[in-house]
């Protein structure tokens, strides 16, 4: 009797159908004729149209029907995109996340019906290289499609990297002019300047570092070409170097703006899905200087790395440094105020939440109604709270001095894992 692994008889039709079709592929992608030959059988095999885009919506192949149900825009280059609509409706209805948590293919439903699409991830060393997206057109999804997108992705994986569609790319800094200055030694500004002539954010008058590596704080080493694809949508790659066998970016004010503003939350799940960690410098004005804010963006992807986070501003580190540098002379349990103290040990012996109450409703001082709605409890009962705190404690809460002390008290305690 055969291996009930390889017993075809017990597989479904489904999964037969499946098998089949991905053994034609694989034909196809042993010929060495490149991404738009499997893009083409994989047309014939889903019988619907379908294309493949990378991380900035950027088309690598389609069918030749593609243009009948996507528009599609085009550059003075030729390189042709998704248009600014459909990339609208993407980021609108966080289509990539809704991939991303399902950890597959998604069916991503349209107002018409039968006029879905079946979209999958494609990824290279664990890393978001691509998505693939077939068009429903009309007939409904078979499992047979369920089942071979998740397979086919894995197959355009292979094809992307070996038909080197992922290579290192010639719009990036050249390494050897900014080297120097981030390893502090001397440089000739101006010499500098003007072999940087040719990039656009040497005009500005401020920039911040950027520092990206891999969630262990290891070096990206082969994962370099691909990250720096995928980044592309945040950071353009002529502002960015390869350093230690990591990313360095040069951050203008406007890559600044988004990337802690509007773009803030999209970045950071960008990096937490890819296994990304980073840190970003304050600014600066002066080439000379670059070491010194280097040190700072990579000591802020230190403390996302230690905070579980995917990415600090140096200028929200300044608490969990001075956290590190107390610890290395003192118990910080030492320095908290004693209410501090108290509440925490009340806390403990009662299943109460007092000091949580107390940190929300000193960082919330002039909106105690915002501080109350995080608690989920009603504004009179924050207020009791803190009355009762207030006998507990033996505090009065009505001087700067002794806020202070209370809140950092709290946020050590926090920051140590201690709370």
């Amino acid at each position: 009797m055969p291996n009930s692994k390889w017993d075809f008889t017990k597989m479904e039709e489904a999964d037969l159908q499946a098998a089949f079709y991905m053994q034609e592929l694989f034909n196809v992608l042993y010929l060495n004729q490149g991404l738009q030959p499997l893009i083409d059988k994989a047309r014939d095999i889903f019988n619907r149209p379908l294309l493949v885009h990378d991380t900035s919506f950027k088309i690598l192949a389609s069918s030749y029907d593609i243009n009948q149900v996507v528009s599609i825009s085009e550059d003075e280059t030729g390189s042709r995109y998704l248009h600014e609509d459909l990339i609208r409706f993407i980021r609108e209805n966080n289509i990539i996340r809704r991939i991303r948590k399902k950890g597959a293919s998604d069916y991503i439903e349209k107002q018409k019906p039968l006029n879905g699409t079946l979209s999958a991830i494609i990824r290279i060393n664990s890393i978001e290289a691509a998505q693939i997206a077939i068009h429903e057109s009309g007939r409904p999804f078979t499992k047979t499609d369920f089942l071979l997108i998740d397979q086919f992705s894995k197959l355009l994986s292979l094809e992307l990297q070996k038909d080197n569609q992922f290579g290192s790319e010639k719009d990036l800094i050249p390494s050897y002019i900014l080297s120097d200055a981030l390893e502090g030694r001397a440089i000739d500004e101006k010499a500098a300047l003007r072999k940087l002539h040719y990039l656009k954010w040497v005009q500005e008058q401020e920039f911040s570092i950027m520092f990206i590596t891999n969630r262990e704080l290891k070096a990206l080493d082969s994962k370099i070409p691909i990250v720096m694809q995928a980044l592309k949508i945040f950071v353009p790659l002529n502002h960015c170097m390869i350093h230690h066998s990591n990313i360095v970016a040069f951050l203008d004010g406007s890559l600044l703006s988004q990337l802690s503003g509007k773009k803030k939350a999209e970045f950071e799940e960008f990096l937490a899905a890819n296994n990304l960690c980073a840190g970003i410098s304050l600014k600066f004005n002066q080439l000379l200087d670059c070491r010194k804010y280097y040190e700072q963006a990579v000591k802020a992807t230190e403390l996302a790395h230690q905070q579980n986070t995917s990415a600090l501003l140096f200028e929200e580190c300044g608490l969990f440094i001075v956290s590190e540098l107390i610890r290395t002379h003192y118990e910080l349990v030492d320095l908290c105020h004693p209410a501090v103290l108290t509440l925490f040990d009340y806390d403990k012996k009662n299943g109460s939440d007092l000091l949580v109450s107390l940190k929300n409703y000193l960082y919330f001082t002039n909106d105690p109604g915002k501080a109350a709605k995080i608690l989920n409890i009603h504004k009179n009962t924050l207020f009791y709270r803190i009355n009762k705190i207030k006998d507990i404690a033996g505090i009065s809460l009505d001087n700067a001095e002794e806020i202070c002390r209370i809140y950092l008290s709290i946020r050590f305690l926090e920051i140590n894992g201690r709370l």
